[in-house]
């Protein structure tokens, strides 16, 4: 009985040991995901004005024309996007307005990357679900970001908002931009049907209208 008490007594100190050591093994994993939460916090908000710049430019709503972040949670951190007196445009905005402000978030991230070498954005039918006048805000913002030197590619299915916007995606005055038609190969897979170049409209359009 003795000898069972004593190791009885051996092994709760042991397990209180490892309990104490699974205590501090879980406050350092906690703190760990604070600090990375604060990082990413910190890092977010060099993004923030440069988003608030993008979505005053889509302009996704015509009352709301400014957009806040409210980044929540110690150890899970979530970020919420909030309008006006601290609304959330999930429950207000419609589909396409969501979608607006969700292209101006994801082009803000594109162009807050210094570190990424890759100069190419590549865009899969961002107008769809989206009005005329929010896609032509659009055009005006990418065409801003082709000035910037980097390559834009974008897939639409009109074939006259495609010539818009090579017209627009311009990096140069007299630059061409270049129209792809796609179909399916016989394999299945997608593949070139033409290749067009889209020329620029001549700046004296309006005066030989008038001449005429």
């Amino acid at each position: 009985v003795s000898n069972l008490r004593s190791s009885s007594e051996t092994e709760s100190a042991r397990l209180d040991s490892l309990v104490r050591a699974q205590e501090v093994a879980k406050q350092i994993d906690r703190a760990n995901k604070v600090v990375v939460n604060e990082l990413l916090t910190e890092q977010f908000e060099t993004v923030l004005p440069l988003l608030k710049e993008l979505y005053f430019r889509l302009r996704p709503h015509s009352d709301w024309q400014e957009i806040e972040t409210d980044i929540g949670g110690h150890i899970r951190a979530s970020l919420n996007f909030t309008v006006g007196d601290g609304r959330n445009p999930q429950f207000l905005f419609s589909s396409g307005q969501r979608r607006t402000a969700g292209i101006a978030f994801l082009l803000a991230i594109h162009l807050s990357r210094p570190w990424c070498t890759f100069e190419t954005l590549l865009l899969d039918d961002p107008v769809q679900h989206i009005d005329d006048y929010r896609a032509l805000n659009l055009v005006e913002v990418l065409a801003s970001i082709r000035r910037t030197g980097r390559q834009v590619i974008v897939a639409v299915e009109d074939a006259a908002l495609a010539d818009v916007l090579c017209r627009r995606l311009r990096s140069v005055i007299g630059d061409e931009g270049k129209r792809f038609e796609m179909t399916v190969g016989s394999n299945g897979s997608a593949t070139i049907h033409s290749e067009n170049l889209i020329h620029p409209l001549p700046s004296s359009v309006m005066q030989m209208s008038e001449a005429s």
